[in-house]
């Protein structure tokens, strides 16, 4: 069983029991799972696949927790980035990772565009009204690897 599988069990058992809170936001099982696959679906509709890594830059919110589990849903690799970090420390992890998309909620300021665009991962989410839509309520920003082949890294995945 894999991590979202488990938390689609604690949705069947208790939809209705309270599963987060984060300030003055409370959502049950079922309210969160419905955002939880909003948020997957917007995610696989900008092009993320199994095995990409979802750069994530934020302090820990409901919004982080909401893309941990979609990502979990879709087989993504989840890499949270410490957002205390400065720019040069964010674009080394951004550029290690090998990040298909990063999502940030600006608590490291602008930090997370110039890497992300000297890494060419663009800014799609504003350019897609339904996309952006849906992942309004999820992060401040979203960007996603580009497809542009001016600049293809050699892949260096490390063995599992």
């Amino acid at each position: 069983m894999d991590l979202g599988s488990a938390f689609a069990v604690s949705v069947r058992r208790r939809p209705d029991a309270e599963a987060v809170v984060d300030g003055d936001r409370r959502r049950t099982f079922a309210q969160w799972d419905a955002e939880i696959r909003a948020a997957a679906g917007a995610l696989l509709r900008m092009g993320l696949k199994s095995g990409d890594h979802l750069a994530v830059i934020m302090r820990n919110r409901y919004e982080m927790a909401t893309l941990y589990w979609a990502s979990h849903m879709l087989g993504l690799i989840f890499t949270p980035i410490s957002w205390r970090g400065s720019l040069e420390e964010i674009a080394y992890c951004l550029e290690d990772c090998e990040a298909a998309a990063v999502a940030y909620d600006g608590a490291a300021g602008s930090s997370p565009g110039e890497p992300a665009a000297r890494l060419k991962i663009d800014r799609r989410a504003k350019s897609s009204p339904p996309r952006a839509r849906a992942m309004a309520s999820v992060s401040r920003s979203l960007w996603r690897k580009g497809r542009s082949p001016v600049r293809r890294r050699p892949t260096t995945r490390r063995p599992a």
